[in-house]
């Protein structure tokens, strides 16, 4: 089971810890409770910039889908070559986001 991971948090904890705003889109996803198998293309929780140079807590696919791949979202890549690979160096410098979890496996 390569890339699981568990978030049982609270949704409103979350959302002070990290001052965000939880998005209306985020109100009825299944993302928003608590979950102990969350697996790769499924909705999860993640911290992204808002508005107003804010944050915003909302549901978002888990997965990186590329240009030159779009049938299959890739989830991992290699920390060492991150920075190296044009494509994923602009990503790290303008997307980043925070993705909380609370356990992984």
């Amino acid at each position: 089971m390569c890339g699981r991971f568990v978030l049982d948090a609270d949704i409103r904890a979350l959302a002070e810890r990290y001052q965000a705003v939880v998005g209306s889109d985020a109100a009825g996803s299944s993302a928003m409770r608590p979950r102990y198998n969350i697996a790769p293309s499924t909705p999860v929780v993640a911290v992204a910039p808002g508005a107003a140079g804010g944050r915003r807590l909302g549901a978002l696919r888990w997965g990186l889908r590329l240009k030159w791949r779009p049938a299959a979202p890739i989830i991992n890549v290699r920390r060492e070559s991150v920075q190296e690979k044009p494509y994923f160096r602009r990503l790290l410098v303008r997307r980043r986001l925070i993705v909380p979890a609370t356990g992984f496996y």
